[in-house]
C-alpha cells in the first residue's frame, strides 16, 4: 500500500511500467490517510504531480506549472509505504518510507525516472 503525505498532489500511475505507457491518474488524496493499493513483488512506477499554477487555455486544454518526480520501486508483500515529496525554490523529488514498527521510517531504494511529456495518455512519459 502507499499513501502520500499531503493533499496537494496527484498520484499518477502507468499501465507500462518500462516506459510510463498507459498513465493513469487517481484522484487527489482527500487527506493524509488515505491508501491506495497496489500489486507487490513486481515493478511499480509512479509520479506525483504537485501543481504549483494552473491556467485554462483559449482554445481549450489546461497549462499546469509544478514538479512531477517520477520513480520505479518493487513493493514487498503485505507492506505498508509513504511517499512524500520533497521541494525547494530550485528543485523537486520524492522520499519513498517504508513501515516498520508502526512508523514510516526506512527509507527504499527506487529508480528514478527522466519524466517528459506525453502526447496523449496512453503515449511514454517517462524514460
Amino acid at each position: 500500500m502507499v499513501k502520500t503525505s499531503v493533499e496537494k498532489l496527484y498520484f499518477q500511475t502507468y499501465e507500462n511500467d518500462e516506459d510510463c505507457s498507459g498513465r493513469l491518474i487517481l484522484r487527489r488524496p482527500d487527506d493524509e490517510n488515505e491508501v491506495v493499493r497496489i500489486h507487490a513483488d513486481e515493478p511499480f512506477t509512479l509520479t506525483l504531480a504537485w501543481i504549483t499554477s494552473m491556467g485554462y487555455m483559449p482554445m481549450g486544454g489546461v497549462t499546469t506549472n509544478g514538479c512531477y518526480p517520477t520513480a520505479t520501486f518493487i513493493p514487498e508483500t503485505d507492506a505498508r509505504y509513504l511517499v512524500t515529496e520533497i521541494y525547494t525554490r530550485e528543485r523537486c523529488g520524492l522520499l519513498l518510507l517504508k513501515e516498520r514498527d508502526g512508523e514510516y521510517a526506512e527509507h527504499v531504494e527506487f529508480q528514478p525516472r527522466r519524466g517528459k511529456r506525453g502526447w496523449t495518455e496512453s503515449t511514454s512519459w517517462c524514460d
